[in-house]
């Protein structure tokens, strides 16, 4: 660790103050790698608050150091392991969460918010809404087990290959004729596509999905 000394002179003129800030070496992988446990958990620092926190059991894992903008409290944000997270990913990610920092962005809300975007995302694909209709709705509409299942092949034969893991708000009208063009000349195949289509997308809506601008049928 390398320090420097800063000398202040006080405006009423009295004794001069003395400051010590501490500038942090960077850590090198060989430091790393020898660091050896001891009996209490401690940390090491690659400075700018990027810490190689050490266990008693000898794991290592990296800490980002920050304090968060809404309230300026310090706090700790886990990074991964090492050395399944190298010493170069973990710097990388540091300075991605102080460029969130910079712009009044918590590195934890967002990685929050991230998370539970992609499991929106997951859980409003055009396939899994297939499935909440056809395990709910669509068992009232069709009794018959056999004409469920046919139906469902259909959609698994012709439909999911194309757009099963799209999310509903990006389906275009456009695409779907797209699809109903390679089936053209199966006349009821492309029928109940069609309507099995229509009625996932009304579903989708009424389950306030963002899919209403396809909630109309496209007429063959």
């Amino acid at each position: 660790m390398v320090t420097k000394t800063l000398s202040v002179k006080l405006q009423d003129g009295q004794n001069s103050k003395t400051f010590i800030s501490e500038i942090v070496k960077p850590l090198s992988p060989t430091e790393i790698k020898n660091a050896k446990p001891k009996e209490k958990e401690y940390t090491l620092s690659d400075g700018e608050g990027l810490l190689l926190l050490i266990l008693p059991s000898g794991s290592k894992s990296w800490r980002f150091n920050y304090a968060r903008p809404l309230t300026g409290k310090r706090t700790k944000m886990a990074l991964g392991g090492y050395p399944e997270l190298s010493l170069a990913d973990a710097r990388a990610k540091r300075e991605e969460y102080r460029a969130l920092l910079a712009k009044g962005i918590d590195p934890q809300e967002e990685k929050i918010r991230i998370q539970q975007e992609y499991e929106n995302r997951l859980k409003d694909t055009f396939h899994s809404v297939a499935e909440s209709y056809f395990n709910g709705i669509y068992k009232e509409k069709a009794k018959n087990p056999e004409t469920r299942e046919k139906n469902w092949e259909r959609l698994k034969n012709h439909i999911f290959p194309y757009i099963g893991d799209k999310h509903v708000s990006e389906i275009k009208v456009k695409e779907l004729v797209s699809i109903y063009e390679k089936i053209a000349d199966r006349s009821n195949t492309l029928k109940k596509c069609n309507q099995l289509v229509g009625a996932i997308m009304d579903h989708a809506l009424k389950r306030h999905y963002r899919g209403h601008h396809l909630t109309k049928q496209i007429q063959r």
